[in-house]
């Protein structure tokens, strides 16, 4: 009986990581963690739990519901990111724009890692007219969380930089601007002279060239068969009029507006592995989600179209919305990440192959 009680919890951990939180597995582990309601009585970790036995962490290995010994079931205190005010002229300015917790930090995460284990790019640590950019810091907040097995956490300022020197064009980089969720939803907000990008902040207001990522969720199409209402395609869509409406001249506001800066653009399905389970048919699952997109975001689809002709921006490209999906890796239990860099070097490649010619 003790061995069967150990046996359905491996294979339900294995089968449904997502339902074992850091406190419960922690709580399996023998720690003393409040855990009320998180999960059923009658469930493998509800019986495993009321035997009064503790999982021993070797075991986790074993089975390969944890790759090594160097997972630590620990919260983890996140360093308090720097601000960095300074974005160099020279560099692209790649802005991650989706609604709060669709996943653009974990994008960010991805490429940030690559390029910098690849030597793609390198931190940029200098002062400017007296200011410090201290960007290594903040990339290497991101580096950690996933080299510690972690999600990357939420922004904590209403935007963070990250400026990166490409390490073969001198002087030349990328500024990676994450924006805060809850500022975030100023995008979708008409203020007065202040709105677009400058409504999070009036340092977003450049003259860089711009690459703009668009962070879709398909995991929320997935909760909308449960009854939670999706609603993405009315936050993007009006997102895109205020990016062509922020010009600095009140009087014309398309003038000088975010897309007239824009050179490129992407529109980036994540959490793709939360479709693994469901069958796409005949196609791939990169068509599959494709195919989605069109029927339930087709009005943001259709209007980022449109402003793509307008604006001569991904002209050379066959898919104009150059769409891609993303997975940050395999979900483990414990809220923990094995990171996987397939598509993050995807859209890495992307970036080194949209840059400018010297």
């Amino acid at each position: 009986m003790a061995d069967k009680l150990l046996l359905d919890l491996l294979e339900d951990m294995v089968a449904n990581p997502c339902d074992y939180s850091m406190s419960l597995m922690r709580r399996c582990l023998g720690y003393q963690e409040e855990v009320e309601g998180e999960y059923r009585p009658d469930s493998p970790v509800g019986r495993f739990l009321k035997s009064g036995r503790k999982l021993d962490a070797e075991v986790l290995v074993q089975e390969s519901i944890v790759p090594d010994m160097t997972y630590r079931f620990v919260y983890r205190l996140r360093y308090k990111m720097e601000r960095v005010t300074v974005s160099p002229k020279k560099n692209a300015e790649v802005v991650f724009i989706g609604a709060p917790g669709s996943g653009k930090t974990a994008v960010l995460a991805g490429i940030v890692d690559y390029m910098y284990n690849n030597c793609k790019a390198f931190f940029r640590c200098t002062a400017d007219d007296s200011i410090l950019d201290r960007s290594a810091e903040n990339c290497l907040e991101l580096i950690h969380c996933l080299r510690d097995h972690y999600f990357p956490a939420r922004t904590d300022q209403p935007f963070v930089r990250f400026n990166m020197l490409d390490a073969e064009k001198a002087g030349r980089g990328w500024t990676f601007l994450d924006l805060r969720g809850r500022d975030i939803l100023k995008l979708t907000e008409f203020q007065s002279t202040k709105h677009g990008l400058k409504s999070i902040d009036t340092t977003l207001e450049t003259e860089n060239k711009k690459t703009l990522f668009f962070i879709i969720d398909t995991e929320a199409w997935l909760l909308e068969e449960k009854g939670v209402v999706d609603q993405q395609d009315i936050f993007l869509t009006k997102a895109l009029t205020m990016l062509q409406n922020d010009g600095p001249d009140y009087t014309n506001p398309t003038q000088g507006c975010t897309f007239s800066k824009t050179r490129s653009l992407a529109v980036i399905l994540t959490k793709s592995d939360s479709w693994q389970e469901e069958s796409p048919g005949s196609m791939t699952l990169d068509s599959f989600l494709k195919k989605k997109l069109e029927d339930k975001m087709s009005h943001f689809s259709a209007e980022l179209l449109r402003l793509c002709e307008k604006y001569g921006i991904n002209k050379n490209k066959e898919d104009r919305l150059n769409t891609m999906t993303y997975s940050a890796g395999k979900r483990l239990v414990g809220n923990l990440l094995q990171a996987n860099t397939r598509d993050a070097q995807r859209l890495t490649d992307f970036l080194l192959e949209d840059r400018p010619v010297l």
